[in-house]
């Protein structure tokens, strides 16, 4: 909901930046139980989310410009 009501202010012809962190688990490597899964897919999450940012205020240049699968 907020993305929407945020979008819909935005100008026509503005460029908007949309990031989004993903974490993900696999069973059994990463955890038997459920919260198990859920804690490691959530470590992961916040480990893309940490290293997306790093590499971002790092490089300086637009994201299209960066590699994100190196």
């Amino acid at each position: 909901m907020r993305l929407r009501s945020s979008y819909s202010s935005v100008r026509t012809g503005t460029v908007v930046g949309l990031g989004m962190s993903v974490g993900f688990a696999c069973f059994p490597d990463d955890g038997e139980t459920t919260e198990e899964l859920l804690t490691a897919a959530a470590r992961n999450m916040q480990r893309d989310k940490h290293g997306r940012k790093t590499v971002l205020t790092l490089a300086g240049a637009p994201m299209e410009q960066i590699d994100m699968m190196t």
